[in-house]
């Protein structure tokens, strides 16, 4: 049970990376939605005969996790302009998190206490997943915030410029173009 963790915390800096610098953020979202609903499925409609082992199951699953972990970047490029603003969406998003991870485990428990295959468990896990797909999905249509746009410092056009002083204010040269300090 610890594979999907464990490869989570070695993978999510590498997938951050690539999310950064290539974009494509609600494809990956897709992507990943779907891996893990497959996932589910086969661990829960699996057989001995048909699924000997699940480590591979849980391979994938750890590696959907870590390229899902960046949708949090996406957090403020969708709410950049939001009237409550990013930490106000942070809030919302982690308030989210706590009480799925609160509400899963005794959802969890209850099923299998009245099904101890963990078929209808799994199954809980593939409807999530697809929904999960779902909102990728609208979120990748309704994309008006440049959430597929790879990250401006990966970008692979420099803008040059000089740095000029005047008495009022400095300018100085970035990558991304030109920052007047007053």
């Amino acid at each position: 049970m610890s594979i999907p963790d464990t490869l989570s915390a070695i993978l999510v800096p590498f997938c951050g990376t690539f999310v950064d610098r290539y974009g494509h953020r609600c494809k990956v979202m897709v992507f990943c939605g779907i891996i893990m609903a497959c996932v589910h499925l086969t661990l829960g409609i699996g057989t001995v005969q048909t699924v000997p082992s699940p480590v591979l199951s849980l391979v994938a699953l750890g590696f959907a996790y870590s390229m899902i972990l960046t949708g949090w970047a996406a957090v403020p490029s969708a709410c950049q302009h939001a009237a409550g603003g990013i930490a106000t969406a942070f809030g919302i998003a982690t308030a989210t998190l706590n009480f799925t991870l609160t509400v899963f485990p005794i959802l969890v428990a209850a099923i299998v206490t009245a099904d101890p295959t963990y078929f209808y468990v799994e199954m809980v896990f593939v409807i999530c997943s697809l929904n999960g797909v779902i909102v990728s999905l609208y979120l990748l249509l309704k994309d008006t915030k440049g959430l597929e746009l790879p990250e401006k410092n990966h970008s692979t056009t420099t803008t040059t410029t000089t740095t000029t002083t005047t008495s009022s204010s400095c300018l100085s040269s970035t990558s991304s173009g030109v920052t007047v300090v007053s």
